[in-house]
């Protein structure tokens, strides 16, 4: 079924619904954007949007009508706002936890690969210095506090633990 869109943009808009993306473009210069939408539900969708889309050509129309008409048991299946706005909502949840889910899984792969990084200095099986495991064992506050004494200045606040073990250790040997 063919879709109108009716805001308008420069080179068209595209539209995700799910897993299908409808690609809203003008047929002519200054012509109306459409989109062929195949799947019932999306058209239902798109179409309950009174102001935003319309079905496009006559043929449109007449399957527009049959698609509000019935549902598959019978009964009257008109969308209205609220059920829309739920839907689209949902649809827009789905995406951003989608995006937050990602963007932990890379931050996950980082500091896994950051942590995978951290022991290249030291060959495994070698012993921890006296000093080091001193530093491990003392809570976030407490290394915060010596990193400061040791280096000078403030850690960052997302400066990990290691980091600012290896530069407490580096100072003391700098120092030394």
């Amino acid at each position: 079924m063919e879709i109108e869109r009716i805001i308008r943009e420069p080179k068209g808009s595209v539209i995700t619904l799910g897993a299908a993306s409808y690609h809203f473009r003008p047929i002519e210069v200054d012509g109306p954007h459409v989109a062929n939408v195949d799947d019932k539900g999306h058209a239902r969708l798109l179409l309950g949007i009174k102001e935003g889309y319309r079905p496009f050509g006559d043929d449109a129309a007449k399957a527009a009508e049959e698609l509000f008409s019935t549902s598959q048991a019978g009964t009257a299946n008109k969308l209205d706002g609220e059920e829309i706005t739920k839907a689209l909502a949902k649809a827009a949840d789905a995406e951003v936890q989608k995006a937050k889910q990602d963007q932990q899984d890379q931050q996950g792969q980082t500091d896994t690969e950051a942590d995978a990084g951290a022991g290249e200095d030291a060959p495994s099986g070698e012993p921890v210095s006296e000093g080091e495991a001193e530093l491990q064992a003392l809570s976030d506050d407490e290394l915060r506090a010596r990193f400061e004494e040791a280096v000078g200045r403030k850690a960052h606040h997302r400066m990990l633990a290691e980091t600012m073990i290896a530069q407490i250790l580096a100072s003391a040997d700098s120092e030394e």
